[in-house]
């Protein structure tokens, strides 16, 4: 399965299945007084070029790009700069709103990954101007990134694996400011290019999904006066722990089960009590029923990860029960059916922008920011996500064995 599938974003979708829509309207910031930006900074003058709103689909019609200037560190303004990329799609229309995307992963690109869905948006209102960017640190926008470690010929490719990251972090410490690189100066970011961009008579509002809900509720925090409102999609609580994240996302497999539950159908294929069964299923694969599906590729362990990744995707969450039916009943078709998701319709899934994504800025971020101070042990959390029915086993095999490399014993 392309990593690509369930790593991208995918950490943090699971949590919830529904979308929150704010008012900002807070009248205290817990950063203090509300921002200023230097006046030398808000004077720049932007220099748009056309260019291909999505690369996937060069038909429809052309965006605008530019990289804008901000400063490395927002506290010293005036010192070193690095550079934002933006993308646009003006309204055809007299716009009477912007519109702002923020993307999660974290760090995934914008401009490369929301295209598609900025364009069913403009579809549906004709007089927004839509606007997104590449996170700092990745896409565009001054990518984290370990040259060596990610080319076609290293062990994963742009992924990063465990015998490649000492001499990453050698490279990202020797290349780069990593203390520049987080929420709160690409949250400062943000407001700064809507305050750059805005236009009169033009209602501001900030979509932020997954990590990009994170980084908004940042962004609110420092500008709680600036945008009319900000909409949150598929959440990632603002006291989350990252070490909890496949745990989280595992109740939101049950709370799927439930909804199961409550459809008679299901409930026939299932029992009335569908997230035991397909526990009781999984139990049985892993002692060795169905070997013929192993046999096709799909083992134990791709098994939970592919329920992970299936609750991000609206076509794929709705095939949750079928899986484990299908492994139960183990009947040719059956086997047939899973060698044509493994073979042919995941394959499809893969990203066209994968190497936009910084897998350095990923963990970057989710360690600094999102573990907590009290972690569990490695061997620990690993006998946990061995009963898990959906994981992405990220955080026992990487962000656990990572932080004890970097942080040392905790």
């Amino acid at each position: 399965m392309n990593k690509s599938i369930y790593k991208v974003l995918v950490i943090v979708f699971s949590f919830s299945l529904g979308v929150l829509v704010l008012d900002c309207t807070l009248e205290n910031n817990v950063f203090g007084a509300e921002f200023e930006f230097p006046e030398e900074l808000l004077s720049q003058e932007v220099e748009w070029e056309k260019c291909e709103f999505d690369e996937a689909q060069k038909k429809w019609r052309k965006a605008e790009c530019a990289y804008i200037n901000v400063p490395l560190y927002w506290d010293n303004p005036e010192g070193e700069t690095i550079t934002i990329y933006v993308k646009r799609l003006r309204s055809l229309l007299k716009a009477r709103k912007q519109m702002w995307w923020l993307d999660g992963g974290p760090a995934y690109a914008g401009t490369a990954h929301f295209p598609p869905f900025m364009q069913d948006i403009a579809q549906l209102d004709w007089r927004i101007d839509l606007y997104t960017l590449d996170h700092r640190g990745t896409g565009y926008s001054e990518r984290l990134s370990c040259p060596e470690q990610e080319t076609d010929a290293s062990e994963e490719g742009v992924w990063l694996t465990e015998n490649e990251w000492d001499e990453c972090i050698e490279h990202l410490e020797a290349n780069y400011n990593l203390d520049a690189f987080t929420v709160t100066e690409a949250a400062k970011d943000v407001g700064f290019l809507v305050e750059l961009l805005k236009e009169e008579n033009k209602e501001i509002f900030v979509y932020g999904v997954s990590y990009g809900t994170y980084w908004s509720h940042r962004y609110a925090q420092i500008f709680p006066n600036q945008a009319n409102g900000i909409i949150l999609d598929s959440l990632l609580p603002s006291d989350v722990q990252g070490e909890q994240l496949e745990i989280l996302g595992n109740n939101v497999a049950k709370d799927f089960f439930d909804i199961c539950k409550e459809d008679e159908f299901c409930r026939i294929k299932m029992g009335d009590d569908p997230w035991e069964k397909a526990n009781e299923i999984f139990e049985k694969f892993k002692d060795g029923h169905c070997p013929e599906i192993v046999e096709n590729g799909l083992t134990p362990e791709y098994l939970q990860q592919l329920a992970f990744s299936a609750l991000y995707y609206w076509d794929l969450r709705i095939l949750l029960p079928v899986f484990y039916y299908r492994i139960d009943r183990c009947s040719e078709e059956d086997v047939s059916a899973f060698k044509h998701l493994l073979d042919d319709f995941l394959s499809q899934l893969a990203s066209p922008t994968t190497r936009l994504y910084s897998d350095a800025l990923f963990y970057h971020i989710v360690l600094s920011e999102l573990m907590s101070d009290d972690l569990m042990p490695v061997d620990e959390m690993k006998k946990i996500d061995e009963t898990l029915l959906a994981t992405e086993h990220l955080v026992a095999n990487k962000l656990l064995p990572l932080h004890f490399l970097l942080f040392g014993d905790y």
